[in-house]
């Protein structure tokens, strides 16, 4: 009786740690932090742009003013402005707008659980 009771203890405990280590990584996705998505967005309108040789700054305009709550207006094109020689220099290089939006601190970088991890 015993054996049975450390058995499901112990089997409860991994299902415990296995589902908050799982929700956790739900949690800390590259899309978690409000900006995110709106980064990505600019990122991939403003690598088209400059495949097509367009005007960045209309661009920038355009997407703060049709793409972004009237209240976030300023805000859009202040980080923009802030980070757009740094987003144009990674897009030449051929980073994914995920990636630059992570190194520009508007998206969150996926944690990993190594602890979890078997070795192949």
């Amino acid at each position: 009786m015993k054996l049975l009771y450390r058995f499901l203890l112990a089997t409860v405990v991994i299902f415990f740690v296995v589902s908050t280590v799982d929700s956790s990584k739900r949690l800390h996705t590259d899309t978690s932090k409000p900006l995110c998505g709106l980064c990505v967005n600019i990122v991939n309108q403003l690598d088209k742009v400059l495949e097509h040789g367009g005007d960045i700054e209309e661009a920038v305009d355009k997407f703060c003013k049709e793409d972004v709550p009237s209240f976030m207006v300023d805000m859009c094109e202040k980080v923009i402005e802030k980070n757009l020689e740094v987003i144009i220099e990674k897009l030449k290089n051929h980073e994914a707008a995920e990636k630059i939006c992570t190194d520009i601190f508007l998206c969150r970088t996926p944690k990993k659980y190594y602890f979890l991890e078997t070795e192949k």
